[in-house]
């Protein structure tokens, strides 16, 4: 059986298109994409505010991504927030980027069979939903979630808008990275860009699947993003000293780490999803098997909500 390092050697560099999908999907794709021929795992992305955020924002992240073996798809759309209507959306999107992504032009393959469904801040409530209705159209695999964030009003305003409930385990099951930073619940005005009460820790503690979480301590909710993007939010989001493209690498690595543990039950790359003192910034972790244990295994089923 080929694992993933005998089949996805990491990349040089990078390909990049960017387009509309189409069957009425509404949503924007840039994809970054290893820069040589073979088969890649696929990461479909829903950017932050649930998607608002233009896909070349994070462009840097993506490339990063790419480099060492994965066929990245920013999804974006300026729209207002509407994470159930935006989910099946999302899932046309998906639909059509697996028959139409290899008349890209692009040299890599994505396999399909090897689907990571992803996200940043409120995109997460997006992939949850998605999650939620159909594990990804059967197709998700696992999922790596940054700085995820729950509903599309921090100020509680807005009743009965959220994906998961404290006190209960989501209804599908499947293995997660929640990377995080530890400016999230920071306020910097009025409120936080990932306030405590929904965002990380809460769906840390509603994931039925196996996950492990790396919280970024010295950084801030926009260093997944481009510098000029972090600069221009740091308006509202508490923003820091640290190099991004440190944090990126970082992110890419741990995201590399998990696929191996998923894909290969790699003990050794689960292993360093656990040791902090690996890791190219200062992190604490934390992880919970769920009933799981080694070799993890990728996939996702749906299941009953059970209450905890």
């Amino acid at each position: 059986m080929k694992t993933f390092l005998a089949t996805w050697a990491s990349a040089e560099a990078a390909q990049h298109v960017k387009g509309s999908c189409g069957d009425d999907s509404k949503w924007t794709y840039n994809i970054w994409a290893p820069e040589q021929e073979g088969n890649f795992p696929v990461m479909v992305y829903i950017t932050g505010g649930g998607g608002v955020a233009p896909g070349s924002s994070y462009s840097d992240l993506a490339q990063t991504m790419a480099d060492k073996g994965l066929v990245v798809t920013m999804l974006s759309r300026t729209a207002a927030p509407a994470p159930k209507k935006d989910a099946g959306l999302e899932s046309k999107a998906i639909d059509w980027l697996e028959k139409e992504m290899s008349s890209f032009g692009l040299k890599a393959t994505a396999d399909w069979d090897k689907l990571i469904l992803s996200g940043h801040s409120a995109g997460n409530h997006v992939t949850c939903d998605l999650l939620v209705d159909s594990c990804g159209n059967q197709k998700a695999k696992g999922v790596v979630m940054m700085d995820p964030v729950d509903g599309f009003d921090p100020f509680g305003i807005i009743k009965n808008n959220f994906c998961t409930n404290p006190g209960q385990k989501l209804p599908f099951d499947t293995p997660a990275l929640l990377l995080r930073t530890g400016l999230d619940p920071k306020v910097k005005v009025m409120v936080a860009c990932a306030p405590d009460k929904i965002s990380n820790q809460r769906f840390f503690d509603a994931w039925s699947g196996p996950i492990w979480m790396a919280n970024a301590t010295k950084y801030g909710h926009l260093d997944v993003n481009n510098d000029g993007t972090g600069k221009m939010g740091s308006v509202i989001c508490p923003s820091d000293n640290e190099p991004n493209d440190v944090y990126q690498e970082h992110i890419a690595e741990l995201t590399m780490n998990f696929l191996k543990t998923i894909f290969d039950g790699d003990a050794d790359a689960e292993a360093k999803l656990n040791d902090a003192s690996t890791m190219k910034v200062d992190v604490e972790v934390q992880k919970d098997y769920n009933g799981h244990a080694a070799p993890f295994k990728a996939g996702c089923t749906q299941t009953k909500a059970v209450s905890v």
